[in-house]
């Protein structure tokens, strides 16, 4: 049974925060923004990179294979394929 922190967790760990709050107030990522915030962004195409996925279908399809484990990595809820491609279309 696993005692620690996730690979993924671990990776995100080296990410400060605080700066990664700072660039996001600085450009104004997250204004009117209700639910999927920047980070929850961030995080998931972070996961994107590291786990090679090819398309959002691809990314949502492994996210909500993992569901019950999601949380575990940072992300505080799964997000639906149309959210992220919306954010990603409306974000830089």
């Amino acid at each position: 049974m696993n005692k620690g922190k996730f690979v993924f967790a671990q990776l995100v760990s080296l990410v400060s925060r605080y700066e990664f709050d700072k660039c996001v107030l600085r450009y104004q990522g997250d204004y009117k923004v209700q639910k999927f915030n920047c980070s929850s962004q961030f995080l998931s195409m972070m996961f994107d990179q590291l786990t090679q996925r090819e398309s959002f279908r691809d990314i949502f399809t492994c996210l909500k294979a993992q569901n019950k484990k999601v949380y575990h990595l940072g992300i505080k809820k799964l997000v639906t394929l149309s959210t992220l491609t919306r954010a990603n279309g409306n974000r830089d």
